[in-house]
């Protein structure tokens, strides 16, 4: 998102769609997601507004709300504004349905502002105008002026519902093993010191070398960096989390919204990862640093 200061006036129209934009909108049952999307939304009204915020313990920004949303579907999708604007199918007005994405332009054309359209003409959106996620109509002749171009990420529910499906006990007792080594592996580096950058072999380790090297030792191939490593596997809900499960955070170098850590959770609410003075050391992820830093989960074993 645009981080620009504007007058309380200007953020007061942003959230609006014009009615004339979705007349004749129509009225057959709309996607079950983008339903489940919605009501999900309606959830975080009174959420603050944070700039760079995803997640309901930090607060939202207009774009980290759209994004989290899209998370607790299952669904990845870019984390800015200009981002969500060039991603996606784009729809028509006339066709938008729950879960699709409003985009609305600054005063230059640029792509500043995103909102989720929730059906019968209204939308929601955090904005610090209203001190954080509203739901609001969409009728303004400032919206119809601004609206730049209407996403929808939600393509195929049948496809995109990703809720865990049944799965045979023999499959789920592999995955479990490979966790449980993987924590093993973790395990045996307790202690070993931290360094931002390490290679390989050099008897340290960062926090993604850490991952990485864990990973590959079960046979998992991982990307080197933390913020690679979280563009791979599939989404996990908070508080869903199983043994072996990456979990991302953003750190202070790298600003909210943009993972800068990663750790592997180790079951009972604690992760192993290496940071600082502790090297590879565990933590529990309801402990105040990780709570609030926190930006999502992948899992990648299968």
């Amino acid at each position: 998102m645009i981080n620009v200061r504007r007058p309380t006036f200007f953020w007061s129209f942003v959230v609006l769609l014009a009615v004339s934009l979705i007349v004749n909108v129509p009225t057959g049952e709309a996607q079950s997601v983008g339903d489940a999307m919605a009501r999900e939304a309606k959830t975080l009204i009174g959420t603050p507004y944070q700039f760079g915020g995803t997640n309901p313990s930090q607060g939202f920004d207009a774009s980290g709300l759209i994004y989290y949303l899209h998370q607790q579907q299952g669904i990845t999708i870019p984390r800015t504004v200009r981002d969500q604007a060039r991603g996606g199918q784009t729809i028509s007005v006339s066709n938008l349905q729950p879960g699709d994405v409003l985009i609305f332009k600054d005063s230059r054309g640029n792509p500043s502002i995103s909102a989720l359209y929730m059906g019968n003409r209204q939308a929601i959106a955090s904005l610090p105008s209203t001190n954080g996620v509203r739901l609001h109509s969409v009728n303004t002749n400032w919206a119809r002026e601004h609206f730049l171009v209407a996403k929808r990420y939600i393509n195929n529910p049948a496809v995109q519902d990703q809720s865990p499906s049944r799965e045979v006990p023999a499959a789920h007792d592999k995955a479990s093993n490979l966790a449980d080594n993987i924590i093993r592996t973790a395990e045996k580096y307790l202690g070993t010191p931290y360094r931002y950058g390490a290679k390989p072999g050099s008897g340290y380790f960062d926090c993604s070398l850490f991952t990485q090297t864990v990973f590959a030792e079960n046979g998992i191939q991982l990307p080197r960096s933390s913020r690679q490593q979280s563009q791979v596997g599939t989404y996990v809900r908070w508080g869903e989390w199983e043994k072996g499960d990456l979990l991302f955070f953003w750190t202070r170098s790298t600003g909210e919204g943009n993972v800068g850590h990663v750790a592997i959770y180790a079951g009972d609410g604690k992760i192993i990862h290496t940071w600082g003075s502790p090297g590879v050391t565990y933590d529990r992820i309801t402990d105040r640093t990780w709570r609030e830093t926190y930006m999502g989960a992948k899992r990648v074993i299968r």
